[in-house]
């Protein structure tokens, strides 16, 4: 007798393919549950580092140039906002004392 050659048919065919791609996205989202917390607990690092930075140099600056009533008003004085009867036409004209 003849040996008979098993072939694939089609839903066969079919249900290989979707198993094998089902595994390929299983194994991808496991990489991606490996690798998340990794990559989240260096991005809150230097997310931390960036505000502790930021902070140390907005704490400098305001150290250097301090803003108060005082000097608030010194810089203000040396500008005046004159607004003429041309208003609605947008003139605006900055006078210095």
């Amino acid at each position: 007798m003849h040996a008979r050659v098993v072939t694939v048919t089609g839903p066969v065919n079919r249900t290989a393919v979707i198993a094998s791609e089902v595994m390929i996205r299983l194994s991808i989202d496991l990489r991606i549950a490996q690798v998340r917390p990794r990559v989240e607990k260096s991005v809150q690092r230097w997310l931390l580092l960036a505000m502790v930075i930021f902070t140390l140099f907005l704490v400098h600056q305001m150290a250097r140039f301090p803003f108060s009533a005082d000097t608030a008003d010194v810089t203000a004085a040396g500008f005046r906002l004159h607004f003429s009867k041309h208003f609605a036409r947008k003139k605006v004209i900055i006078l210095r004392y």
